[in-house]
């Protein structure tokens, strides 16, 4: 008889509660632990309070939202508020991952993905540390989620959840030009992405995300000489050291290691005869489904009478039952007589000492 681990069977029948309970078991973890445990702000978010406090368009450490909503965080509850907006923020990324990963290839395989996101380091130890790095994450997945269901699923009301989710990315951080720019050269290139470009939508939603933008680039517009030198002595401090780049080096590595086996397990699933992602049909709960699929096997080659059709998959079922049975029966005799010969021995040996 097959065992199955009772959490593989929670996670088959009864995946969204496990997500649920994973992302929120360590938000309350990286929650408590830095709140009980730290006696000082980690990182830079001293230097992010400092900036924020201000509530300025714009510093030479970038864009503003990030440092509003951490001094908006503290003034409410202080450094636990802090924490509790940084894991908010990984859950909220976490359920941006486990959705979008739900609309392509299923719930459970969705909460493998989540599962699997909460063995990488950048999501657990270094999270309390709220910045634009931790902002920019689930902004930076619901532009996918949302792109996803606005292009591919052609739910043209998502393209203003997308220009609004853009917005507020390119206000946590300037890498999300990289996502910007990919976005439209893939729409671009894509058959699917020039049709939806045809509606009325993605050109309201591009009014909308430059609305959002506006004032911060009305702000770089005079004073981007200031965020430039930023970024000058922010890749000065980072490349200055050999030990530092050899760092940088080891860590591209290991990036480029996993996004090969990742690309390795999405072409392990994909069927090359029809070049799409394989979704096999559920096992069926009967008994004598294995039986009845190795009859067919074996009976195709057969030539039956014209008219006749196979037999049931319950009937030949029925046929190897009473064998069934009966070696079960003559295992559990067996059994039964080598309990009683041993007990006998033991009986015996007592008997004797």
């Amino acid at each position: 008889m097959h065992y199955v681990s009772l959490l593989i069977e929670f996670l088959r029948g009864r995946p969204s509660v496990v997500f649920w309970t994973v992302a929120l078991t360590q938000a309350a973890l990286w929650t408590l632990i830095p709140a009980l445990f730290y006696s000082a702000p980690p990182g830079d978010v001293p230097l992010l309070l400092a900036v924020g406090h201000e509530f300025v368009l714009g510093s030479y450490l970038g864009p503003p939202l990030a440092f509003w909503l951490g001094e908006i965080a503290f003034k409410v509850a202080g450094s636990f508020g802090l924490y509790a907006l940084a894991q908010a923020c990984v859950v909220i990324a976490y359920w941006a991952v486990f959705a979008l990963g739900r609309g392509i290839v299923g719930t459970r395989h969705a909460v493998l993905a989540v599962l699997l996101m909460v063995g990488i380091a950048a999501f657990t130890v270094p999270s309390p540390n709220f910045g634009p790095a931790i902002l920019a994450a689930p902004l930076w997945a619901l532009a996918l989620l949302y792109y996803w269901r606005a292009v591919g699923e052609g739910r043209r009301g998502y393209w203003f959840l997308l220009a609004l989710d853009l917005g507020l990315l390119l206000l946590a951080s300037y890498a999300g030009l990289i996502l910007l720019v990919l976005m439209i050269a893939f729409t671009l290139a894509t058959a699917r992405g020039r049709s939806a470009m045809l509606n009325p939508e993605p050109w309201i939603a591009l009014l909308l995300l430059w609305i959002v933008i506006f004032p911060h680039a009305a702000w770089l517009s005079s004073e981007r000489s200031l965020v430039i030198e930023g970024i000058d002595e922010s890749l000065a401090a980072t490349t200055t050291s050999a030990r530092a780049r050899a760092r940088d080096r080891t860590e591209s590595g290991r990036i480029l290691r996993s996004h090969l086996c990742l690309c390795f397990c999405i072409g392990a699933g994909v069927d090359s005869d029809r070049g799409r992602l394989c979704h096999r049909p559920a096992r069926s709960a009967r008994p004598y489904c294995t039986a009845g699929r190795t009859f067919r096997a074996r009976s195709r080659g057969r030539r039956w009478r014209q008219g006749s059709a196979l037999p049931r998959t319950p009937r030949v079922f029925r046929l190897v039952r009473p064998a069934v049975r009966a070696a079960d029966a003559d295992r559990r005799r067996n059994s039964g007589i080598s309990m009683d010969a041993r007990n006998r021995s033991q009986n015996c040996a007592a008997c004797e000492s």
